[in-house]
């Protein structure tokens, strides 16, 4: 019996679904055609290396892969500004991107390790 058309979208979506459940570069592919969609492509140099698992954040240099690497942007101009493991990402979130709050920061830590915290 001949299968429907829709018979074998169901079939091959649910093929599709195992292999991402299972290979971690398929989802590692997946993460970064999502990422191009949302900020345009990348440098070959970038992308290989996020695939490779070679990349490191910009900040505090832990290891990223295309799961675990954020890219940075400025929220103003949306230009991406580089890479940045979720914890380096989400401070500067934090600190609304302002150069004079982080500064702020750092002189309040500098200033409480002289005094032996």
């Amino acid at each position: 019996m001949a299968q429907s058309q829709s018979e074998r979208k169901s079939r091959n979506a649910d093929a599709h679904r195992e292999r991402y459940r299972r290979d971690p570069i398929v989802r590692a592919k997946a993460s970064l055609k999502q990422e191009i969609r949302m900020y345009g492509k990348l440098p070959a140099s970038m992308r290989d290396a996020l695939l490779k698992g070679t990349a490191e954040c910009e900040i505090c240099g832990v290891p990223l892969n295309c799961r675990t690497a954020k890219r940075d942007h400025c929220h103003k101009t949306g230009v991406v500004r580089g890479f940045l493991c979720n914890s380096c990402n989400a401070g500067l979130g934090l600190f609304r991107d302002q150069v004079e709050l982080l500064i702020a920061a750092v002189q309040y830590l500098i200033k409480a390790q002289k005094q032996g915290d």
